[in-house]
Parts: C-alpha cells; structure tokens; sequence
C-alpha cells in the first residue's frame, strides 16, 4: 500500500521504462545500421525527485503492514529517479521509493550497453500481523522463555492466579531487509555471463502453538534468519540457436534453533515442568541446468532444460525430551543427514504445418529422489509420556511426467479453434497411493468476426485414477481406511471459462468473463466430497471528452466444499459444508486536463468477503458464526503544474477495514481452560492520510 500522492508520478515512471523495454525488444529486430534521424540518442543527466510530507490521523497495526503507516502524525514524502546518459553508450539509473518510511527501496543499475551492465539494489518491508498480543513470559521472543518467579501453576487457566498481574503485551511483527548485486558481462557478439546474489534477512517475533499432551499455550518464537541465494550463467547465441548453463543455490540459516520455555500449566507427568521444540533448520539447495533452443528448421522450433540439483540438511538432532524421567534410549544418529536429488528435465516442440495450422508437444519430467538416512525413532509426547509406539523418518518421494499436445486452426471469418489432450503420472514413495494418472482434453474457440466483439469459449475435462489406496503401515497412529486425501484421491474436474469482450459504442469498451468449475470425489468414504468455483467479472472502460476516462469493475468469486468425516474411527457420522464469497467493486476517474496545468484521478474500491462453515454431527445442526471482512478505499490525487519541469501534488487517502474473525475474537488468555493464547485478534481501523509533494524535474 502506498500513498495516493505517489501513484501519478510511480505510473509515469512505470510507464517510461515500459516503454523503453518495449524499445529495446524492437530494436532487436531491426537490421544492422539501422538508425532513427528523428530520435536523438538522450544525453547528460534526467532527474526526478518527489519530497514532501504526508499526515496519517490515526494509529493502526494493520494498515502499516507492508507500508510502515502504522503510527499516527506525519511523515517524510521522498522518491528520486536519475538517468545518466554518456559517450559510448555508458547509462546509469538509480531509484529509490519510499524513503521516509520503513518499507524504502532503493536500486542502481547501468553500465555499457551491450558489454556491461551492473545492478545493485536495497528493499525493506515491514510485517505487523498483531498489536493485541498478550503473554506472561518477561522475554518474548526469545529462544528460551522462563516464567516469572510469582508463576503459579494450575491444571486450567482459570486457576493460574498470577495470570493477570503478569501478563504484559507485545506485538507480532518482523522485518526483512534484503541486499542483492549482480553484473552481466558481454564478453562477445555470442556469449555473455551473469552473476547474482542476493541476501535477505528477517528479525522479529511469530506466533507458535506448543503443547504438553492437552494443555497448550501460544508463544512469541523468535524470528532470526537469513538466504543468501546466488544465480550464475553462461549464454550462447547463434544464428539458429541458444544455449544457457546456469547455477542456482540457495542457503538458509536460523540462529535460533530451537525453542525452549517453561509448562505454564500444572505438570502432567513427573518431568513435565519444561519443554524443547526445533525450529527451521539450516539447509542448501543447489542446481545446475543447461537449456537451449533451436529455430534453424523453417517452420519447427524445439527448445528444452535439464536440471540437476541437490538439497542438504545436516543440522544435530534434538535429544528425544528435556524431561529427566524420560531418557527416550540413544538416538539412531546424532545428525539428520537429509540429502534429497531432484532431476528435472522438459522438452517442446512446436510447428507450423500449414498456413493456419499449428501444432505443439510438451513432455516433462521432474524425480525427488530422497536419499535420506532412514531409521526408527522413540517417540516421547509433547516432553510427557513415552508412547511406546516407534516410528520411522520416511524419505518421501516421486517421479512425475506429463505429455501435452495442443492444435492451433485459424478459420476464416476472424475464428480460431483450439484442442489438447495432457497426461500427468506421478508416482509416490510412503503414500497411500503408488501411483495415480490424469488425463485432461480441452477445446477452446475465439470468435472474433467483428471488430467491435470477440468471444473467446474453453472447455476442459479431467479424470485422474489411482492405485488401490492402502495407509501406510508406518504411519502412527493409524489413518482410519476409509480416508481418502483430497491430492490423492479419484477425482472427476470439468471447467468452462467465457470471455466477451464488446465496443456497443465508440467510447465505451465492455468485457465480462466467467469462470465455472466442478470437482467431485465420487470414490471417496471419508475426506472432500465436491467443490465447486464460480468467478465472474465485469470490467468497463469509457472516454469521456476531454481526454478524461472513466473506469469500472464488478467481482464475484464463490468457492464451496463437501466433507465427510468420522469421530467414531469407522464409516462417516459428520459432514461439513463451507463457503467462500468475496466481491468486489471499483471505480476511476482520470481527469488528465480537469482545468489549465491540473490532472487528477478519484478512485473508490469496495470488498467484501464472506466465510461460512456448517456442520452436521449425528444429526444434530450447527454452525460456525461468519468470518467476515469488508474494505472501504477512496483515492483522491490532484497534481498542478506549477512550471514545466514543478508539479505540486495533493493527495488524500481514506481507508475502512473491519474484520469479524470468531476463531480470535473474544479469545482472551485465558478463555479456554487447556489453551493459554494470546488474546492476538485483527483489529478493524478507519484511517485518513493526506500527503503534499513537489515533483522537480532536470533534464541537461
């Protein structure tokens, strides 16, 4: 989210370098020597810059989540663009955006075209999930919690006398900040190399839900790590063909491990005062691919990538429980050894055969090959009981492949017909099924025998059958064998889309498209029975006099669900029925001449969502309350041009966002007697934010 002061100028600048992109691809096709008499190359120094204030009325979490507008008052309105254009083709850009607030970027890129180019670039972005937060741990967000000393421990919250004097609040938030530098390097007219590494780091605190058999509680993790990742490759051009061989890795780190915190609750088993959870480990990726393409055939151009590459996780293993009176017995390893290899590799040919016929044929093909250490674990619960039931770390896996074919005919009167066929095979390692296979046709027509209307019509049917489905044996607990889960299960797919794009009148565009889809899950006892997705859209364009244009759009998305299920660990005795609705609105007026030297654009968006949840347990009805949002959005900019090269911009923004969440609302710590939560809830908010900038253009 951004300042509506800012929005003009951002889609000038966006629309420049569009335009210079779109310049540089149709200058690619153009002979050797070409030259344009009537475009100068630029030359010297373009300057931009936007500085100014802005004034948010009220404080509000929510609403600076991404922006950094969460405190009420004002603040700094800063944004720049600089071009430098020198002899020998040398160019440079730096930008930067935000530069009064905490979600600020800032980049510098350029070099010699056509030999060199460098790219260096610096973005933070702030996260604010919850301000409402309450916990009776003195460091949250630390790696270990300890209670304070006037704790007193009860079997229920509402027997933990000390609950209210020590609880104190503390926001969910975080912030990532990421560094990235690369160069491109043209070594000659054909080959060229690239080098990229980028560093991101995030620090702050999260939820995470622990437990000590039934008795839970909520705590504030730490948030400490970084991924440094590093794109590399080298690129060969030919007349007829291309070649990449590239390098990509990818490394995470956590300083912070593992968590470990004091039972608020009355010990459930002797031992059972502290316990110990692992966090994200540390681990690598790395890949290495060679892609290419080949066009010297007059009317056939195949291209195609194989990748190999390798993830490792070797972090020490956590001991099976911190609780003295569970020793759990040695460990199988003291090091995880997690070593997976992946293969991909895809092939695609495409051909003109005739004048208006065009054929295409895919095949993919991607391996998990997972060579973890397999070995049997003593499973302790939750740091209380030793559950005397063993299980395995099992190395998941899979080798996938899929074919598409596709035919293109263009028929007379402005029609074009489509149709394809696609079969996927995946086959799975420790799943409950080994094996399942899709088959999907579609045909689609576009109809365009006008020039004021087009239609555009697809169909789409799928069928995927598996192997016999069988639960794992060494999974535990056991899954009841009637479950059947949703990816791997028979299912049926059948989906229309519509696209009608008509100009009744001169100034006026129209295009409505619609999106109706089924699944149903007809073999399934147990889990998803049917869904079913409808969207439809609206959108309407018209030009007023005076260059002015007025805009609008009409959403609608509804998603609904069918489940079965059992609490009696034997055929179906509950159902669930949900569904998702949301709409949207939005409208636009751009006045790009409202009077002498003024522009201005008025915006208003609605949305609103709606989540219902109803239920039937052995006859008997209920339902969960609604989970509702709904978001109100005006945008006023007006921007008056002072000099050529001055704009004065004033910009007002108003925002209203309420939310009504049951599964937060109302919870405070201690409502449940076997969850101590947080109380975290979204707030609603109504906040008004005005900014006043000048834009200062040089060009010299």
């Amino acid at each position: 989210m951004m300042s509506a002061a800012k929005t003009s100028w951002r889609g000038a600048v966006g629309l420049t370098i569009g335009l210079a992109v779109t310049g540089t691809a149709a200058a690619a096709d153009r002979p050797a020597g070409w030259q344009c008499a009537n475009c100068p190359a630029p030359e010297g120094v373009q300057l931009k810059t936007t500085a100014g204030g802005g004034y948010v009325s009220d404080d509000s979490f929510k609403f600076g989540d991404y922006t950094g507008l969460n405190d009420d008052g004002g603040f700094f309105v800063g944004d720049f663009t600089a071009d430098y254009f020198g002899d020998d083709a040398w160019r440079w850009r730096a930008e930067g955006q935000d530069l009064g607030l905490n979600s600020r970027q800032l980049s510098l890129e350029g070099g010699r075209q056509g030999l060199l180019e460098l790219r260096f670039g610096y973005e933070e972005l702030p996260r604010h999930l919850f301000e409402t937060a309450l916990t009776p741990y003195p460091t949250p967000g630390a790696d270990s919690l300890a209670l304070p000393a006037s704790w007193v421990r009860a079997p229920s919250t509402g027997g933990m006398t000390a609950l209210d004097s020590t609880l104190r609040p503390v926001d969910v938030e975080w912030d990532r900040e990421s560094w990235n530098a690369g160069f491109t390097f043209v070594y000659t007219p054909n080959f060229s190399y690239n080098v990229d590494y980028r560093h991101v780091e995030r620090d702050g605190k999260q939820l995470r839900g622990v437990s000590f058999l039934t008795a839970a509680t909520t705590l504030l993790r730490p948030l400490d790590d970084s991924t440094d990742m590093v794109d590399a490759g080298l690129n060969y051009t030919a007349d007829t063909w291309n070649a990449r061989l590239a390098y990509f890795g990818s490394f995470y780190r956590n300083d912070s491990d593992r968590l470990n915190w004091e039972n608020a609750f009355t010990a459930p088993a002797p031992g059972a005062d502290d316990g110990q959870t692992t966090l994200e480990p540390d681990n690598d990726f790395q890949q290495i691919s060679l892609s290419g393409q080949y066009h010297g055939w007059e009317r056939t151009r195949v291209s195609g990538r194989v990748a190999v590459g390798r993830m490792e996780q070797d972090n020490g293993v956590l001991p099976y429980t911190v609780n003295p009176n569970l020793a759990g017995g040695p460990l199988p390893r003291s090091r995880y050894n997690g070593e997976v290899d992946t293969i991909h590799a895809d092939v695609r040919v495409s051909s003109r055969l005739a004048k208006s016929l065009r054929l295409r044929g895919d095949i993919v093909y991607d391996k998990r090959d997972n060579d973890t250490q397999r070995d049997t674990w003593n499973y302790v619960v939750t740091d209380a009981v030793a559950a005397g039931l063993p299980r395995e770390n099992l190395p998941y896996g899979y080798e996938r492949y899929r074919i598409a074919l596709s035919a293109s005919y263009r028929f007379p009167f402005g029609t074009n017909g489509r149709l394809g066929y696609q079969y996927d095979n995946n086959d799975q390692d420790f799943t409950e099924v080994d094996e399942t296979e899709e088959h999907e046709a579609w045909a689609e027509l576009r109809i365009n025998p006008l020039d004021f209307a087009s239609l555009r019509l697809k169909y789409a049917y799928a069928d995927r059958d598996g192997d016999d489905y069988s639960p794992v044996p060494a999974t535990q607990p056991p899954q009841n064998p009637l479950m059947r889960k949703y990816n791997l299960a028979d299912r049926n797919r059948e989906s229309l889309e519509i696209a009608l794009s008509v100009q009744p009148l001169e100034r006026l565009d129209l295009t409505f498209t619609a999106l109706v889809a089924e699944d149903d899950y007809d073999d399934s006892d147990l889990g998803l029975q049917e869904g079913e997705f409808r969207n439809f859209t609206l959108d309407a364009g018209l030009r007023l006099p005076g260059d002015a244009v007025l805009t609008g759009q009409l959403g609608y998305d509804k998603f609904e669900t069918t489940q079965f299920g059992s609490q009696s660990f034997s055929t179906g005795d509950w159902t669930a029925d949900q569904e998702d609705e949301s709409w949207i609105s939005g409208v636009s007026l751009d006045l790009p001449r409202l009077i002498d030297r003024v522009r201005a654009r008025i915006g208003y968006t609605y949305i609103d969502t709606t989540g219902e949840i109803d239920n039937n347990t052995s006859g008997l009805d209920s339902a969960f309350p609604d989970l509702e949002t709904n978001r109100h959005r005006v945008e006023v900019d007006i921007r008056y041009e002072l000099r050529d090269n001055i704009d004065i911009g004033l910009a007002y923004l108003y925002e209203d966002y309420d939310v009504d969440d049951w599964t937060l609302d109302g919870v405070a710590p201690d409502t449940v007697g076997n969850l101590l939560a947080t109380g975290a809830r979204w707030l609603g908010y109504d906040v008004n934010l005005v900014t006043l900038s000048f834009t200062w253009s040089l060009d010299r």
